[in-house]
């Protein structure tokens, strides 16, 4: 862990700082951490997991993006995109729907753009019509990243003004579908990137 200074060290277990040059090994050290309290615990403890992580981690970053803490969301988005496939996003969209996260970096998840991102626009644009506004912002941010389109829509303007945004986002889809567009998406510039901790 050579990036951890002596007052991040202080933060967690002995156990776990000595042993995160060995890899896995330091994972079931950190599950008690992850769950403490301190949000600064949290957040130090994700960067570990994030450093000696893989795809196999996937349940633990997605239950990160749950977290009130917006480091250890920015930390588990970052994670989620370095080892992001087709399975890893569909199962974003999914806890996206069933309100097992509260926020999503679309910026740090969706970079570098991949194929089978587009793949993902049908289930996006069903969500830019949720009753959640945080639901929508994320739906809208990642259609914007997957496609540099945006067809007026915004998530805080009247459900009428949605409505018609979302009929031009479906027309375009059916469009793109029937005429099987080769073209790659052109992403859009992400959100800002969260502050870090001093």
């Amino acid at each position: 862990m050579g990036q951890t200074t002596g007052g991040e060290a202080e933060r967690l277990p002995a156990e776990v700082v000595k042993l995160a040059h060995l890899g896995r090994a330091v994972i079931p050290f950190l599950e008690p951490s992850l769950r403490d309290p301190q949000a600064d615990t949290r957040y130090f403890a994700m960067q570990v997991l994030e450093e000696v992580g893989d795809h196999r981690e996937l349940d633990r970053y997605v239950s990160a993006l749950a977290d009130p803490d917006p480091g250890v969301v920015r930390i588990a988005s970052e994670a989620i995109g370095r080892h992001r496939n087709a399975d890893t996003v569909a199962i974003l969209f999914q806890a996206l729907e069933e309100g097992r996260v509260r926020q999503i970096r679309w910026g740090n998840v969706l970079k570098p753009a991949k194929s089978f991102d587009i793949d993902q626009v049908p289930y996006l644009v069903r969500r830019l019509t949720d009753e959640r506004a945080e639901i929508r912002m994320s739906a809208f941010i990642a259609l914007s990243q997957i496609t540099g389109r945006d067809f007026g829509y915004d998530p805080n303007s009247a459900e009428m003004d949605r409505r018609r945004a979302v009929v031009r986002w479906e027309n375009w889809w059916s469009d793109r579908s029937r005429t099987q567009d080769p073209r790659p998406p052109a992403p859009s510039p992400g959100p800002p990137a969260a502050r870090t901790r001093a």
